[in-house]
């Protein structure tokens, strides 16, 4: 019978049986580009070569048993024309360099220093890497395999006829001729990593006879456990840490989640969520305390307070900002100073000139900042500011602006019009949340 020729196809077919869909195959041509493999005609990109080889074509189509027509001035006539074009700046370059005149005869110029020996160059850079297995897969012994079966060796296109022709070390048929490395796709050339010979089409490549013999490989590919890092993420509550693993198709019924049981967790209480794109782990706090990353060795640039405990940066104060409990991270950026000036005299231009009213913010801004409440003068506030308070000061600033308005219907200074900055704010702190 003959073979189909489409790309993507290759089946043997009968002429009389033969139908506009009885081919599925691939009109566009394979493209190799920065590891990935993929037909031009439906884009979807394998890393694995066996993988390219096994997409199922995207259009149908009657068979057909001769071969396509190659383009004239094909890839090769450019490449000669890119080598000719190469060779010839090469020539022009090197007339330059033997017309060139030194400014100062005086110092000599060896082309060595330019140009190395041949001599010089290593015999082995030029020698291809081979990507040989160590041990070579073969089938099993008493396996059944089904006639028709593709030899799954690479290069090797034979198919199971019988065990006494197939598989019987006295039978020709028996005999692999396989490639045991891999392709390789590099600058438009290709080939295999364990032969010398590289070819520019895609059609070529595929018939480079094998440069070695064994025995045909019939069975299933095994599946192996292989460890696989997966992407993680997580966000916390006060009571509740929520931790995503990314893994797509996780087989529920072989997977198990283990918990420390010396951990910070009350794993009594602690549930996990098998779904199609990841695996959700909630875990629940033993103790309310925050966490500032999974794992003890993570770096920890920021530190947000949802409950108890102070932040675990050696470099950061034991001091918040006020209602939201941010701690203050040092981050030496001191473009912020401008920023921070321009955001405190806006707040200012906003405060009605009514001294105790100017107190109570004052106060409040003091308190949220960690600052001993007693300074009321912005200059000396900003003298006792490193530039990571500056940042948490701009945070501090916007909130302050959104208070103000509330401040005139709590009025926090009325019972306490004679008491110093300090106690009125143990007053204000007691005013409702803004809304």
């Amino acid at each position: 019978m003959p073979t189909c020729r489409h790309k993507g196809c290759s089946k043997e077919f009968e002429l009389l049986s033969n139908a506009e869909d009885s081919c599925q195959f691939h009109p566009g041509v394979p493209v190799f580009h920065e590891g990935y493999k993929f037909w031009s005609c439906c884009k979807k990109k394998r890393l694995s070569f066996d993988d390219f080889m096994k997409e199922p074509g995207c259009s149908f189509g009657f068979h057909d048993d001769v071969p396509e027509i190659e383009k004239e001035n094909s890839s090769e006539t450019n490449a000669v024309s890119e080598y000719s074009e190469i060779a010839e700046n090469v020539s022009n370059n090197q007339l330059q360099l033997d017309n060139l005149s030194l400014s100062n005869p005086s110092i000599p110029i060896k082309t060595s220093d330019f140009f190395p020996k041949p001599n010089t160059i290593s015999t082995t850079s030029n020698t291809p890497k081979t990507n040989t297995p160590s041990e070579i897969e073969d089938d099993p012994e008493g396996l059944i395999v089904e006639v028709g079966s593709n030899c799954r060796r690479k290069g090797c296109t034979s198919k199971f006829i019988s065990k006494e022709e197939s598989s019987s070390e006295t039978s020709p048929n028996s005999i692999c001729t396989f490639h045991p490395g891999q392709p390789v796709f590099h600058e438009g050339s290709k080939g295999w990593s364990c032969c010398k010979r590289k070819v520019l089409e895609f059609d070529e490549f595929l018939k480079i006879k094998g440069c070695k013999k064994g025995k045909h490989l019939f069975s299933k590919p095994q599946l192996k456990n292989v460890h696989v890092v997966c992407k993680n993420d997580f966000y916390q509550t006060q009571d509740s840490v929520i931790v995503s693993i990314f893994a797509k198709k996780v087989i529920k019924d072989k997977s198990t989640v283990e918990l420390n049981p010396k951990s910070e967790i009350d794993s009594a209480n602690s549930s996990y969520k098998v779904l199609s794109t990841k695996v959700e782990l909630i875990l629940k706090k033993a103790n309310n305390v925050n966490w500032p990353a999974l794992n003890p060795t993570d770096k920890i640039t920021t530190w947000t307070t949802f409950g108890k405990g102070d932040s675990p940066l050696p470099e950061v104060n034991k001091k918040t900002t006020g209602l939201y409990g941010i701690n203050v991270v040092p981050n030496p950026r001191p473009e912020l100073i401008s920023l921070y000036k321009q955001t405190l005299e806006e707040l200012q231009s906003k405060i009605p000139k009514h001294a105790v009213y100017r107190q109570a913010t004052e106060a409040l801004t003091a308190h949220r900042l960690s600052i001993v409440n007693k300074h009321e003068d912005v200059a000396a506030i900003e003298k006792e500011l490193d530039a990571g308070q500056i940042e948490q000061v701009i945070i501090a600033a916007k909130d302050e602006l959104s208070l103000i308005p509330k401040m005139a219907e709590w009025k926090p200074w009325e019972p306490l019009e004679e008491t110093p900055v300090e106690g009125q704010w143990d007053y204000f702190k007691k005013a409702p949340v803004r809304e």
